[in-house]
């Protein structure tokens, strides 16, 4: 850099922290993937950008079609006021249930609000006996869901992901302090039963702001965090 550039000047965007798992028979489509997440406490965009976006999710993927490759996921969303990345989910907390992005395309649900720090959310991928659609389903419980139907009858979804995907951060501070945990996680085969050994996760961690992505237990919790005083 210049002399007077600032070394420590971060700028995220994309898959930061996450962990992905592909069963270890390749071509086997994963009929369900459900659990929760935990809602952190309000990110300070005061010290941020205001088109901020940070999402946090559970989700399946097609990863071996490279040509076509989409992912469903159920998303949590903090967006900024000005955020364009957040399609048409308000600024502020938001849930959501996306089949993004084959082709540039994106599909989603209406998104729904009025949950607040602490409150625990579900999602839900789940596939129909006939293997023609996928259902994704995500829901405030007790109080509201919001659903998302896709047609998939050529589309092995063979690879199951939790993420943080941030765009448009170029200081900590954007963070929440609170880790998100992704719970009480049950991810099925093509008939419907568990996978031999459960999920052996692939962990990607370590991202500016001293990210920080733990498998606790593969199915009972994983942990996804970012530190906004880094």
């Amino acid at each position: 850099p210049s002399a007077g550039a600032d070394t420590d000047a971060i700028y995220l965007s994309g898959w930061i922290d996450y962990v992905k798992w592909m069963p270890d028979y390749h071509l086997v489509p994963i009929s369900f993937f459900n659990g929760t997440m935990s809602v952190p406490d309000t990110p300070d965009l005061s010290q941020s950008e205001s088109s901020t976006v940070l999402y946090w999710f559970t989700g399946l993927q097609n990863i071996a079609d490279r040509q076509q490759l989409r992912i469903l996921q159920p998303v949590l969303t903090f967006a900024g006021p000005t955020a364009t990345q957040a399609q048409d989910e308000p600024a502020g907390w938001s849930l959501t249930s996306w089949d993004c992005c084959p082709g540039s395309a994106a599909w989603y649900s209406d998104p729904i609000t009025g949950f607040d720090e602490g409150d625990v959310l579900y999602g839900e991928m789940s596939r129909n006996a006939a293997g023609e659609t996928y259902t994704v389903t995500s829901t405030i419980p007790g109080v509201n869901s919001t659903v998302l139907t896709v047609e998939t009858s050529n589309v092995v979804f063979d690879e199951a992901v939790a993420t943080l995907e941030v765009y448009d951060i170029a200081d900590c501070a954007a963070f929440p302090h609170d880790e998100v945990a992704f719970s009480d996680m049950t991810i099925l085969d093509d008939s419907g039963t568990s996978f031999p050994g459960g999920p052996k996760w692939d962990v990607t961690t370590g991202s500016d702001c001293m990210g920080e992505t733990t498998v606790i237990d593969p199915l009972a919790k994983i942990t996804i965090s970012c530190d906004p005083t880094a």
